[in-house]
């Protein structure tokens, strides 16, 4: 009788020793696959900039003012196209750029970039004495 009591306390004792069954784990991410960042909405482009943009395209010089000649060729693109953005420009509505209404198109004029094929003047050196 000892013996079985032994036995018995012995077995609810290993039974009670046991580790408890384990939760399955979540599910791993994939790997390689990038975090999605929130993008940002690109600024739009106001209808003065896209005005100013046709006017650039006669800008022959590059100074940022329509002048001499450019003002005939501006005057013809608007001519040829009065539904362009350049219509903003015309105050009077009469379907033409006026001098006046032409001189006021101004914008700030890029800086001259440097040809591709330029290096920089090598340095020479210092004289002995």
């Amino acid at each position: 009788m000892k013996l079985i009591a032994l036995l018995l306390i012995t077995a609810i004792a290993a039974s009670a020793a046991a580790p408890a069954p384990k939760k399955p784990a979540a599910p791993a991410k994939k790997p390689g696959a990038p975090a999605k960042k929130p993008t940002r909405a690109k600024p739009q482009r106001s209808i003065g900039d896209l005005a100013r943009d046709e006017a650039k395209k006669v800008d022959e010089n590059r100074d940022g003012k329509i002048t001499g000649i450019e003002i005939s060729k501006l005057q013809a693109v608007y001519r040829n196209n009065p539904k362009s953005w350049l219509s903003i420009f015309d105050g009077n509505g009469n379907l033409s750029l006026d001098d006046a209404e032409i001189a006021e198109i101004k914008w700030t004029a890029a800086p001259p970039s440097k040809p591709a094929g330029a290096k920089p003047a090598a340095k020479s050196p210092p004289k002995k004495k």
